[in-house]
């Protein structure tokens, strides 16, 4: 049987933030905490790798954590590319330096610990953009 949810009004916060699916008429299914940690993280290393995908499509050269100064828009784009396309230039340079034997599999292990830290963090920004513009909705 589904859970019922609770009113705005009345809700006494029983469960943290949760995001919910219809499935139907009145059917509501709860989406858990750990599946919720998970999609933030996904979020946060997908906008990483669209970030990077259009870095490198648009300028032709792989992105860096090289800060450009020679315009504002320049500074505005490599400040997002080191901010949010952390995630997935971290995890890139870890495997590229491990596959030519640069790297140990401890070190690399650090580096995707990190690369999923900085995931979650930017995936909540993302997430939090996202419930902003009512593209999703989770509810509390």
């Amino acid at each position: 049987m589904p859970q019922k949810l609770p009113n705005r009004d009345n809700f006494d916060g029983t469960f943290l933030a949760s995001t919910i699916f219809s499935q139907g008429k009145g059917k509501v299914k709860r989406m858990g905490d750990w599946w919720l940690l998970g999609f933030v993280i996904a979020c946060g290393f997908t906008a990483s790798g669209l970030l990077a995908g259009i870095h490198r499509a648009a300028t032709a050269s792989a992105p860096s954590f090289r800060l450009y100064l020679h315009s504002p828009l320049a500074i505005a784009w490599s400040l997002a590319i080191c901010m949010f396309g952390g995630p997935y230039l971290v995890i890139s340079q870890g495997w590229h330096f491990f596959a030519n034997g640069n790297l140990r599999a401890s070190a690399l292990g650090l580096l995707a610990g990190l690369s999923v830290i900085w995931s979650f963090c930017s995936g909540v920004f993302v997430v939090e953009l996202l419930m902003l513009l009512n593209v999703i909705q989770i509810r509390m």
